[in-house]
């Protein structure tokens, strides 16, 4: 539960930052570093092999060993990438042009990338040690740092870009060098034997990484090769703004999936069933409520200059929604051993929003992208639930509900973009749904309201006792 809040706390601070950031540096050079940004976390799983994951399974096989399996995915890890960073080097020029960032950059963001996953493997070892206060204490001093600097180099460099980048990667490098080191003499070297083991882990689920950031960040590297970094910019705050329901179903899915898992391994799959029906409809209620006040919250976290990026915002929160449903149908199918599925879904869906990309993004702009996305997000959403209707799982959960939800949110899509010219009718709206969920907490407030909260009583008991 305690890693539950410090990911919420650390997501939340992208949100909570974006506002001052949007104010004090031009549009061009926001867009500029969210391309950085996109790529640097595409570029991290794919070029570091991600062998970090393999110490959910080596802790157990090596347990004996785990200080010197550790050193030596490290090792190994920083040496791959430090070829990459070599055939980089010798064709630099065309890597900036197909990354579309600077030459510092591709400095900068390797240097990270040669030491950044001795922070991963730190935080992992701490969360199978139970270590939170080491956990939060770095998480949360280097984000600090990293946020601290960014703001002063940006005020105080020419190249607002150059202090952003700097600000934003160098301190976490640093901090990333000291763990490394650590790591490194508390292992006593490295021995080849675990490379083999670390990367037959580790290679499957680099696709489904890479897949995931590309269907959440990949847009953002087609428009700023396609319509430039002010485009790019446009589209960054707005997809910022709309995902911020995604921190709170990151949060929420931490205590559900443990407490679902145990319900299929009783099987008390009616108990689930039941109270999917209260969690679908809770964060349903919370996508409407952030349609109808998502103007201001993108004034809030852009200013005027983002506000002809509103109409990304519909599609881009539905897409939240549809990830929250789909979520119920991976949770099953993680609990049955299917995650071969699971990783080729998101492959496959990443590869249809880039290909949508590169056609719509030119013929209709940066909007589009948001459109693609959504797109991706309900191929998983079928895709999923296709997945556990043929393994004969389909009365699991409120499929009838859960799809009439999805399908009344499609339909009110493009009548939120009408609607965002009318803020009159919008605020009528707002307080018509304040004054029907008064009356429905008035109403069920002795039995269906003590029912959920028995239900996310034991919810969160379970996560206590789980994490």
């Amino acid at each position: 539960m305690w890693y539950t809040i410090i990911n919420f706390v650390t997501k939340g601070t992208a949100y909570l930052t974006t506002p001052i950031f949007t104010r004090i540096m031009n549009i061009d050079d926001i867009g500029d570093f969210s391309n950085i940004n996109a790529w640097s976390q595409v570029l991290l799983y794919l070029i570091t092999f991600d062998m970090s994951v393999s110490l959910s399974v080596a802790r157990f096989d090596y347990e004996e060993e785990i200080d010197k399996y550790t050193s030596s995915i490290l090792i190994y890890g920083s040496v791959i990438t430090g070829v990459f960073y070599l055939i980089v080097l010798l064709k630099l020029d065309f890597f900036c042009e197909l990354f579309s960032m600077p030459p510092y950059a591709i400095h900068i963001l390797f240097v990270y990338m040669l030491v950044y996953p001795a922070l991963l493997v730190y935080q992992m070892r701490n969360m199978f040690s139970y270590k939170y206060i080491a956990s939060a204490f770095i998480s949360i001093s280097s984000l600090t740092l990293s946020i601290g600097c960014s703001l002063v180099l940006v005020q105080l460099t020419k190249d607002q870009l150059l202090g952003r980048v700097i600000g934003n990667f160098v301190p976490i490098t640093l901090f990333c060098i000291v763990i490394y080191i650590c790591i490194v003499i508390k292992g006593g070297g490295v021995s080849a034997k675990y490379l083999s083991y670390a990367l037959k882990v580790s290679f499957p689920m680099i696709w489904h990484s890479i897949a995931i950031h590309l269907l959440g960040s990949g847009d953002r590297i087609v428009i700023k090769r396609i319509l430039g970094a002010n485009a790019n910019a446009l589209y960054t705050v707005a997809f910022t703004t709309g995902t911020i329901a995604s921190a709170l179903w990151n949060a929420m899915n931490s205590a559900w999936s443990p407490w679902s898992a145990e319900r299929m391994n009783k099987g008390e799959i009616n108990i689930m069933k039941k109270a999917s029906r209260w969690y679908v409809l809770f964060f349903t209620v919370v996508i409407l409520g952030l349609l109808l006040i998502t103007p201001e919250i993108l004034y809030v976290m852009g200013g005027r200059q983002y506000k002809e990026a509103v109409y990304v915002l519909p599609p881009v929160i539905v897409s939240c929604l549809c990830q929250f449903v789909y979520s119920l149908y991976v949770n099953a199918e993680f609990y049955l051993k299917k995650q071969t599925r699971i990783a080729v879904a998101t492959v496959i869906a990443s590869g249809l929003n880039l290909l949508l990309n590169f056609f719509l993004i030119p013929r209709f702009g940066y909007v589009a992208a948001a459109y693609t996305t959504l797109f991706g997000y309900l191929f998983l959403l079928v895709f999923h639930f296709v997945s556990l209707f043929m393994l004969g799982k389909k009365d699991w959960y409120d499929n009838k509900f859960n799809f009439l939800i999805i399908g009344i949110f499609l339909f009110l899509v493009p009548l939120f973009n009408l609607l965002y010219h009318h803020n009159s009718v919008r605020y009528i709206c707002i307080i018509l749904i304040i004054f029907v969920l008064i009356y429905l907490l008035l109403h069920f407030r002795i039995s269906s309201l003590e029912c959920i909260k028995a239900k996310f009583k034991k919810v969160f008991e379970s996560s206590f006792k789980h994490f």
